[in-house]
């Protein structure tokens, strides 16, 4: 198991409510040590991932200019894929934030 600690979140996310509610969540729960970055829609995303890494990014399914799987599709497309010796293999993690109602 990787145990490379997680700097860098990229948040995915449209509404500005649930984007402030993660940013305290991540600062909380991660005693400082990680850094949230946050983008409104997925053509920011991409170019954030073109210029950065990220550790995790955490992905709304339902983004005003892309939705469902091929949000996960663009959001990955910048991103060398991880190697899978040593130090280089990064944790990608992919999350719909959407509400979801218990019946």
């Amino acid at each position: 198991m990787n145990s490379k600690a997680i700097r860098e979140i990229l948040l995915i996310e449209d509404n500005p409510g649930d984007a402030r509610l993660l940013r305290e969540m991540v600062r909380e729960h991660s005693g400082g040590g990680a850094q949230l970055t946050w983008r409104q829609g997925m053509g920011e995303a991409e170019a954030y991932l073109a210029a950065h890494d990220v550790d995790v990014v955490l992905l709304d399914l339902g983004l005003p200019d892309v939705q469902g799987m091929a949000a996960v599709r663009r959001a990955r497309y910048p991103m060398p894929p991880p190697s899978l010796g040593g130090q280089s293999l990064h944790l990608r993690v992919w999350v719909d934030f959407a509400l979801v109602e218990a019946d």
